[in-house]
């Protein structure tokens, strides 16, 4: 009962912003906002009330970041930290500064965490992903090397499969997009995914079979019928390749994008163009 007053009262803050207190804290940054009062500054003088403490800012932040109260969230989670540091506190605190374009710092707390907590696998999975946003692709095939090797599962792979092809290493990545979709065969992305990869790779066939698994999956995914028709014109399959087009303007509410529109135009003249060298 009294850890439901406390989120509670938690939420209510939060609701009115953090709130500081004339005391700062010695470990304070000052670019992070964070909540510090009487009741907060006792807990922090006990190693156990501190840890509860930022347990319930824990909670908190996350029932913050679901209302979309990014700025409470960052507080409550900064307060967490300042009381007891943990694993989880810097990890959600990594998630809302990547949610907010802040790459340096969610690195950072994506990092400690690790440090905190180095034999779990999804946080060097979230480092991994946000060095990729960074092109720092070393360091992500790195940490995404060690979380297969903690815990092979179909994201990591993913994630190292589609770092590969941002550098235009499709070879590399094929194995990765295997076996993600050997552990989620369900997954329609992991399919759609491959295929791309298989077209740069000038495997059309093969790429037609992976796009027609995604649409089959998740027929409702736009994109997926638009990466097929790409398989399908390089096969000289240009009925089919149009049909693509037309069911992803199809699929759509209200007019057409100028994207989708543009890109019918455009294979239209390429099919044209194939025709024209065809006649000569």
């Amino acid at each position: 009962m009294v850890r439901c007053i406390s989120l509670v009262l938690a939420l209510l803050l939060c609701a009115a912003g953090a709130v500081m207190a004339s005391e700062r804290p010695e470990n304070a940054s000052d670019n992070m906002p964070y909540v510090w009062d009487e009741h907060i500054a006792e807990a922090a003088k006990d190693p156990k009330s501190a840890a509860k403490e930022a347990e319930v800012c824990l909670q908190t932040a996350r029932m913050a970041r679901e209302l979309g109260d990014t700025d409470s969230a960052l507080a409550y989670l900064t307060t967490g930290i300042l009381l007891s540091p943990s694993a989880p506190l810097y990890n959600e605190r990594g998630h809302v500064l990547y949610g907010l374009e802040r790459d340096e710092e969610a690195l950072l707390d994506y990092i400690n965490a690790v440090e905190l907590a180095p034999e779990d696998a999804s946080l060097r999975y979230n480092c991994a992903n946000v060095l990729n946003a960074m092109k720092r692709y070393a360091e992500a095939a790195f940490e995404l090397d060690t979380a297969i090797k903690l815990d092979p599962q179909a994201r990591y792979y993913h994630l190292r499969a589609l770092m590969y092809g941002w550098q235009g290493q499709f070879e590399q990545a094929l194995p990765d997009c295997d076996r993600a979709i050997e552990l989620e065969p369900e997954n329609a992305q992991y399919y759609d995914d491959r295929s791309m990869v298989l077209q740069w790779l000038d495997r059309y066939e093969e790429a037609l079979r992976d796009s027609d698994q995604a649409v089959l999956l998740a027929p409702a995914q736009i994109d997926y019928y638009v990466n097929r028709s790409y398989a399908h014109f390089a096969l000289e399959m240009y009925d089919e390749a149009l049909a693509d087009l037309d069911a992803a303007i199809a699929a759509q509410e209200g007019e057409a994008p100028e994207s989708l529109a543009e890109k019918r135009a455009q294979l239209l003249e390429a099919i044209q163009k194939k025709a024209d060298e065809g006649a000569e």
